[in-house]
């Protein structure tokens, strides 16, 4: 690993001749000014890791030492780091600076950057790390002055407590990051205090209105721009869902999380949680819609914010949250890998389970096996289940329909029923009969209107789930099945469809060629 620094760590780079020694061992100590601390804590990291995944140099001109680390994310699967905006194959980088005597951190002197090469510093997950690591850091130098301090007031039989100390503070830092890396979307990635409910794959500002205002004012943290570039679709997608869900009789349900954003000058929430606040921000999420196609004009996040407010000042914020509040990866289907029986150019795959729920998942999977089956509700429904996943409704406000098989996540294998539920009336149904044989497409010819995003009201979307098969996991009637457990069901595919035009055809998720097919295709991605 080169120990020069790229300019996205946020630091300059040191002239040459400011740099008065590289080193990989501890004989420079007799040259250098260092504090002994320091060198026992480069010895005990290069005794638990590799030597390369560490770089040092001191400038004693300016009583300072600089400290590189780099962490493999190896450990971590790729589909959740692309979520978090990371890549797999580059290392997590720690650089800090501290002074070279007193070996302690000082907010107005020291230095501490989280960064990966070619990720943006506005990235959320780097956000996160770095005020986990500072929050770590003043805490480990805090407690350690003031054992230092307790130790000049006792006798000297305690003389030796700061040797006992066997990981050092990089240790320990080191550590601390790669615990954490494991839960990071369970916390706020301000105020780092759990969010609590369901778990979810991407990190979100929690509702504390401190946290709010600091997220809305530091402007950092999501990018929409980058989003839009990357998935207009997808961004076009959340705008529907939030769109359905505000204009729906059930808002104050389904509208979760609902839109808390706060006004600058007073700090106080713009959208009320009544009926004058739901027809504010009807306005303004009319005005998002009917912007959704200039969206990709802008070439940066100030060019967007300009434009965006010329439609109204509550535009842009409220697209901004829209994107950064989705907790849920999802990815538009390249056209070679999209399933042709489900007869749909919108086919888009979700992830939203963490790496420790993705694991525990798969574990279940490989010890019952899984099927897969559909789960149809309505669009307005949508905005609610990509931030919170799918949730037991039976027996809550969210139930829609009866129970008959009792509490629980209702799926089909056909996937005619499930476009009943999503929203389509069964008299609408135009049916082509199709069964899915590997390659081959009986009725082939049968052409079928591509879904554009014309007007939310008819768009309909049915996912399809993984989910564990077994006896005492789920109860079954013909095609149906209700998950008793929500953990037992995982989101893998969703599709859209046109209410008015489109005519779905009849697919079958029992048939082992299509199973073949769909896990192929997951297994590609």
């Amino acid at each position: 690993m080169s120990s020069n620094s790229s300019s996205s760590d946020g630091y300059d780079d040191d002239d040459d001749n400011d740099c008065l020694s590289f080193y990989d061992d501890f004989d420079l100590a007799e040259t250098s000014n260092v504090h002994p601390l320091y060198e026992r804590d480069i010895q005990l990291f290069k005794q638990l890791f590799p030597s390369e995944s560490i770089v040092t140099r001191i400038l004693n001109n300016l009583e300072e030492v600089d400290i590189e680390i780099t962490a493999d994310l190896g450990f971590i699967k790729k589909n959740t780091l692309d979520a978090w905006g990371l890549r797999q194959d580059l290392p997590l980088t720690f650089k800090l600076v501290f002074n070279s005597v007193s070996y302690s951190f000082d907010k107005n002197t020291s230095k501490l950057a989280v960064y990966q090469e070619s990720v943006q510093k506005q990235n959320m997950v780097l956000a996160q790390l770095n005020r986990i690591s500072e929050a770590f850091t003043v805490k480990y130098f805090t407690q350690r002055k003031q054992e230092q301090e307790q130790r000049e007031k006792t006798t000297d039989e305690c003389s030796d407590k700061e040797e006992e100390e066997v990981t050092g503070y990089l240790v320990q830092l080191y550590n601390r990051i790669q615990d954490r890396l494991q839960t990071l979307n369970d916390y706020c990635p301000i105020c780092d205090k759990p969010h609590g409910g369901t778990s979810m794959l991407k990190p979100t500002v929690c509702s504390h209105p401190l946290c709010i205002f600091s997220y809305q004012t530091m402007g950092v943290m999501c990018q929409v721009t980058e989003a839009i570039q990357s998935q207009p679709e997808v961004v076009r997608l959340l705008i529907d869902f939030t769109l359905a869900a505000c204009g729906s009789s059930r808002y104050k349900d389904i509208l979760q999380p609902f839109p808390d954003l706060l006004d600058p000058k007073n700090q106080k929430f713009i959208f009320a949680k009544d009926a004058n606040g739901m027809r504010l921000f009807r306005r303004v999420m009319d005005l998002v819609y009917s912007f959704r196609f200039k969206m990709g004009c802008a070439t940066s996040e100030s060019e967007l914010r300009d434009q965006m407010n010329e439609e109204n000042k509550l535009c842009y914020p409220v697209l901004r949250w829209i994107v950064s509040s989705n907790r849920s990866h999802i990815l538009e289907l390249p056209k070679e890998q999209q399933i042709p029986q489900m007869r749909t150019s919108l086919q888009f795959v979700l992830r939203n389970s963490p790496p420790a729920e993705d694991e525990r998942f798969r574990s279940l999977a490989k010890k019952y096996g899984s099927c897969f089956a559909f789960h149809g509700s309505p669009l307005e429904n949508w905005h609610s289940i990509v931030r919170q996943g799918l949730v037991v409704a039976s027996g809550t406000e969210l139930q829609l329909h009866g129970a008959a098989l009792g509490s629980g996540v209702y799926v089909t294998t056909n996937l005619t029923a499930a476009l009943k539920y999503a929203g389509i009336p069964q008299r609408e149904l135009q049916l082509k009969s199709l069964v899915a044989h590997g390659g081959g497409i009986p009725g082939h010819g049968f052409k079928l209107e591509d879904v554009s995003i014309a007007s939310v009201k008819n768009h309909l979307c049915v996912a399809m789930c993984e989910v564990i098969t077994g006896p005492k996991l789920q109860r079954t009637d013909g095609d149906r099945r209700v998950v008793l457990d929500s953990q037992h069901i995982c989101i893998r595919f969703f599709f859209m469809y046109n209410n008015r035009s489109q005519h779905p055809t009849v697919v079958d998720c029992n048939c082992p060629d299509f199973e073949q097919m769909v896990r192929g295709i997951l297994a590609d991605i």
